[in-house]
Parts: C-alpha cells; sequence; structure tokens
C-alpha cells in the first residue's frame, strides 16, 4: 500500500474508532463533531501514529514533535497530505 493509502486508512480508522463523523471537507476540530482542543488532538496523533507502526511496510509519524493547536483549523484532507510529509518511507 502506498504512503498515502496507508495514512488516508490509519485517519479513517482512528476517526471511526473515536467516533467522530467527519468528513475530509471537515475541520479536524470542527463543532461538536470533531476534536475538542490540543489535547484531544494528540492523542488522535497518538493513535494515528500506533496504527502506522502496525503497517506493513512499518510506518514512523513522530506525532509528539507536532503543534496539535495547529491542526485544528485544517481540514482532514488537508491534515493526510501533513501527516504524509511527517512521516517518512516506510521501513522494514
Amino acid at each position: 500500500m502506498s504512503r498515502t493509502a496507508s495514512i488516508n486508512v490509519a485517519v479513517r480508522h482512528q476517526l471511526v474508532d473515536d467516533g467522530k463523523n467527519l468528513t475530509y471537507s471537515d475541520a479536524i476540530d470542527r463543532a461538536g463533531h470533531g476534536y475538542a482542543g490540543p489535547d484531544q488532538i494528540k492523542c488522535f496523533l497518538l493513535g494515528v501514529s500506533n496504527r502506522l507502526r502496525l503497517d506493513k511496510p512499518r510506518q514512523e509519524f513522530n506525532w509528539a514533535s507536532v503543534d496539535a493547536g495547529s491542526l485544528a483549523d485544517m481540514l482532514v484532507l488537508m491534515l493526510i497530505s501533513f501527516l504524509k510529509q511527517q512521516t517518512p518511507d516506510g521501513v522494514t
């Protein structure tokens, strides 16, 4: 699976597991439906990172280095692209 597809799947699965009904055109902090604040966004990023580590090939995303507050207004589609930039090619 391509890196973009892996990140997309990890993000979508984490949204579902967190009970968030967000589409690609929704902001990650969408009122009433998204993540309320940086702490919840960090938990989301940790979940995505854990999913990527289980992927084949393994993907390493350093979620702790990201300023979660800066992601609040980002659309889900843009977030996937951002995470791709932050995730190097898979390691074995």
